[in-house]
């Protein structure tokens, strides 16, 4: 099967070679034997702890009020909501360090500090938390605490005793994915962290880059790989358990009273924590010591010097041609592997689907390194990598569609004397354009922000707008500039997304 090749061509060969083609005991030993490593071990777990609490904290109260209540531009905040999954890494750091920098629209300092990385943390996971946990609740009868309230039970008895114990198997999913996510985490700690705040995954691409030390890179990936493997493991079942308890509930009442003051609390703390960040970006890109300006958008547009500056419009020609070609090979991939595990109802080839997501692009661009030293300079390798990271969502979106097909449309066309490629190309795939145009929303996102795994098998030609605005934050003076790209990027992403996203409407 086509699919399965892909895979083991461009994910498990290079894993498995930088696991064990680089691995030695004595360079694993030494590694868990350095304090510095030891500590870079710590601190990740710390952060990707602290993150997930903090998220879970915060994220289990507003996803509740969500599922309870209906509210005027309910949609409009789901929309919003879906920021965090579709912007890039770098822009949300420039975003945090516009809020919190030294310089910062705050006027407080927070640069270079774990507080800054866990923030940013919360930001992409908030929106995960909320959208699992209230989609499940939201599906929940209610009768439970409608009885409990009619017993006397408080709104604060029935939240502790009824709504989060049956709430435990979404709350668990999500507080795995968010470790998992944060645990992982590259882009966040490498451009807050100011050096000091380094996880497993920033040393992996550094042993790599800086000195090619693979021994100590392979050790490093093995240690990532051991704690996201059990955090995986975590997420599937209680995300099985989840599913399991899912039923359809009763339409949700506007909130009244006290409960539209928590409501709007819960509104107004999602709309400022997810647009802040971007909003103070925008203005580091237009305002400078003298007031309003567009001279940073000007000089980020100029011709590059063809030394040491790469033009705009090479960048944009670069984003455009590859987000080009990762679809044109990510969606019919994603698609076949979509019906082959419908088609064989293969448990394993479901879980197998979230194995590229659960492998991050900074361990995938150096295992390619590791395993086709040749090809490294090849275009294709690129975006082989951009397509294991893309893939995924075409599948999680069309596999829940196929399910849901309606069988009794499809033995007509077959009774009428479709074949079934027929039956797949005029009544199977016009069905399933609807989730298919939602999965190459995400993919598209995924690859125009790509950081991590540009950074590592990137080319100078093969610039794009995030090595652009990489570039740009390491020359002094280059801040504004760095900004006006980084907004480009926010505009060209989320348009995109939101394009594609409607286009999934109109099919509906």
């Amino acid at each position: 099967m086509v699919p399965i090749g892909f895979l083991l061509v461009f994910l498990a060969f290079p894993i498995l070679k930088l696991l064990f083609g680089s691995f030695s005991l004595a360079g694993f030993r030494a590694v868990l034997e350095n304090p510095y490593y030891v500590a870079r071990l710590v601190w990740t777990f710390q952060s990707a702890g602290m993150s997930m609490l903090l998220t879970v904290v915060l994220g289990v109260p507003v996803a509740v009020v969500f599922a309870k209540f209906d509210f005027f531009g309910k949609r409009t905040l789901e929309a919003i909501l879906t920021l965090p999954f579709v912007v890039p890494t770098i822009v949300v750091a420039m975003g945090f360090n516009a809020l919190f920098g030294a310089n910062g629209l705050t006027g407080i300092n927070f640069s270079g500090t774990a507080f800054l990385i866990v923030l940013a943390n919360l930001f992409y996971n908030f929106a995960l938390v909320v959208r699992i946990v209230s989609g499940f609740l939201g599906t929940l009868d209610t009768d439970l605490e409608d009885a409990a309230k009619g017993e006397g039970a408080n709104t604060w008895q029935v939240f502790r005793f009824i709504t989060l114990p049956i709430a435990r198997p979404a709350i668990l999913a999500s507080s795995a994915l968010v470790f998992l996510y944060c645990f992982a985490s590259f882009g966040v700690p490498l451009l807050l962290g100011a050096g000091r705040f380094n996880t497993l995954e920033v040393e992996v691409w550094q042993s790599v880059s800086s000195q090619l030390k693979l021994t100590q890179a392979s050790a490093l990936a093995l240690l990532q790989l051991l704690v996201t493997f059990m955090a995986s493991l975590v997420y599937t079942r209680a995300q099985s358990d989840a599913r399991i308890a899912l039923e359809f509930g009763a339409k949700r009442p506007f909130a009244k009273g006290v409960a539209r003051v928590i409501l709007m609390a819960c509104v107004s703390f999602t709309l400022i924590l997810t647009l802040t960040p971007m909003l103070a970006l925008l203005r580091q890109a237009l305002f400078d010591s003298q007031g309003l300006t567009i001279a940073f958008f000007v000089n980020a547009l100029k011709l590059g010097d063809g030394l040491s500056d790469v033009p705009i419009l090479l960048a944009l020609k670069n984003a455009v041609l590859f987000v080009t070609l990762t679809l044109l090979l990510a969606v019919p991939l994603g698609l076949l592997y979509a019906v082959a595990t419908q088609f064989t109802g293969s448990r394993i080839l479901d879980a197998l689907s979230l194995v590229p997501l659960m492998t991050s692009a900074t361990l995938l661009g150096v295992a390619f390194i590791v395993a086709y030293p040749d090809l490294t300079a090849n275009l294709g390798l690129l975006i082989a990598a951009y397509t294991i990271g893309a893939y995924p969502f075409i599948v999680r979106s069309v596999l829940p569609a196929l399910r849901a097909l309606p069988l009794e449309i499809l033995e007509a066309a077959r009774v009428c004397g479709a074949t079934e490629f027929q039956v797949f190309w005029f009544v199977t795939l016009p069905l399933l354009r609807p989730a298919l145009s939602t999965g190459i929303a995400f993919a598209f996102a995924s690859v125009i922000g790509e950081f991590s795994a540009t950074l590592v098998l990137s080319r100078p030609e093969w610039a794009t707008l995030t090595t652009v605005i990489y570039t740009k934050l390491g020359r002094p003076g280059q801040l504004g500039e760095a900004s006006a790209v980084a907004v480009m990027l926010l505009l060209l992403t989320t348009g995109g997304f939101l394009l594609l996203d409607r286009a999934r409407g109109k099919m509906a």
